[in-house]
């Protein structure tokens, strides 16, 4: 398992997702990690609910808690 870290830079967090993404297409199994500030602070860069469900969505066997 590869814990995958998302922190405050926010302007690189989607390249970040594409990371992950490409990952989990290799077939690794990948736990997304935020610091608070991205599980909760909406920027001009996006939604914090949205980086939560994607960080969800996009990993196999994950639900929203």
């Amino acid at each position: 398992m590869i814990g995958y870290g998302f922190c405050g830079s926010f302007c690189t967090l989607s390249r970040g997702f594409l990371g992950m993404e490409q990952l989990i297409a290799e077939g690794r199994a990948v736990l997304p990690l935020m610091s608070e500030a991205v599980y909760s602070t909406d920027t001009r860069f996006g939604r914090a609910e949205d980086w939560r469900a994607r960080a969800i969505c996009r990993t196999p066997g994950r639900e929203a808690a």
